[in-house]
């Protein structure tokens, strides 16, 4: 999961609310300006445990301690990842540097709200979620399965999977079963004069024919959303390729729009997607790059800053067995990094 930055606002990382101007962390007592394009830098953070700049793809930052990166959010300038550490301990970082949080397990989604660092986290035995180093609350193991942290005001929670479904874990302890067979991916909120939505990514599979198909899903406020996500994208498409299987990996909002990012997959290709979704219009789908060749490929996080919307995606070559990680901006290729597979990103 991600947190995103919300210019509306997120990425989803993201958990903020929403204005009439595009602008991110609209939650902070002092708004951050946008940068313009030109001035932004993209981090990728990795399963190697490094950052990347998407830029020449060299290592922006090497994280003490970290073997793998879970998520990425950002601040300002400042950047923040949660992920596994060597020795087995909970940490986060901040700017490159390690933040111990006391306890064993690994961190798996991060967000910065006002002077709030608020990380989520899970070991054998429970899933944590820490404000500020200290403990906030902690729910037994078979609610793991962390996805993603969800902020109502000051208040925090998390949205976990089970074994045959999702929970909606808030902090007063409520628990919600939004749908069996399914699993939960990412998470988003949208906060305004009307109230606040929560929204959830992810998947159900069911079985078809002896062949598990997995179908991408939005939920909102614990409901499915009633305009499902297609697989399927035009009708030339449908005619070029069948379709019958799809997760979503991601969401985020920007004005009206609910952005939910993935992939769609057939016996023998996958293609990274994007489902745009609104209150008042149909559902659009979108792709940010289509398969070249033997190659797959995943959308996996999604993020607003300003009025751009900000994609990963991860591309496997079959034929050479090669990995790397792309930035879309506004269905624009920003830039690739070779023999990568990015598990967050985040623009400073």
């Amino acid at each position: 999961m991600k947190f995103k930055i919300f210019a509306i606002l997120t990425l989803a990382a993201v958990l903020a609310g929403c204005g009439d101007e595009p602008k991110p962390n609209v939650d902070d007592d002092n708004v951050i300006q946008v940068k313009e394009e030109a001035d932004r830098t993209v981090l990728i953070g990795a399963s190697d445990g490094y950052i990347y700049n998407m830029q020449g793809g060299a290592v922006y930052a090497t994280l003490p301690g970290c073997t793998e990166v879970t998520s990425m959010t950002m601040h300002g300038e400042n950047y923040y990842a949660t992920g596994k550490t060597d020795d087995g301990q909970m940490a986060y970082w901040a700017n490159g540097s390690a933040v111990d949080l006391g306890h064993n397990g690994y961190s798996h989604d991060i967000v910065r709200n006002h002077n709030d660092i608020i990380v989520m986290g899970a070991n054998d035995a429970e899933a944590l979620l820490m404000v500020n180093g200290e403990m906030a609350q902690s729910w037994n193991k078979d609610l793991s399965g962390a996805v993603g942290i969800i902020k109502n005001n000051q208040r925090y929670g998390m949205v976990c999977n089970t074994d045959d479904g999702v929970a909606f874990i808030f902090n007063n302890n409520y628990t919600n079963s939004a749908s069996t067979n399914a699993r939960a991916t990412g998470t988003d909120i949208l906060s305004n004069a009307q109230g606040v939505t929560y929204y959830v990514s992810g998947y159900t599979h069911s079985i078809v024919n002896g062949v598990e198909v997995q179908s991408p899903c939005l939920w909102v406020n614990g409901q499915a959303k009633a305009t499902s996500l297609d697989v399927n994208f035009t009708e030339k498409e449908q005619n070029n390729h069948t379709y019958s299987s799809g997760r979503a990996m991601d969401v985020a909002h920007n004005n009206q729009n609910i952005i939910a990012v993935g992939s769609r997959s057939n016996s023998t290709t996958q293609v990274a997607t994007v489902w745009i979704t609104s209150s008042t219009n149909e559902d659009n789908v979108r792709t940010y790059w289509q398969p070249d060749g033997n190659v797959e490929a995943e959308a996996r996080s999604v993020l607003v800053y300003g009025s751009d919307v900000y994609v990963m995606t991860v591309e496997h070559n079959l034929d050479t067995n090669t990995w790397c990680t792309r930035i879309w901006m506004n269905h624009q290729l920003k830039g690739t990094v070779n023999g990568i597979v990015g598990r967050g990103f985040a623009v400073i």
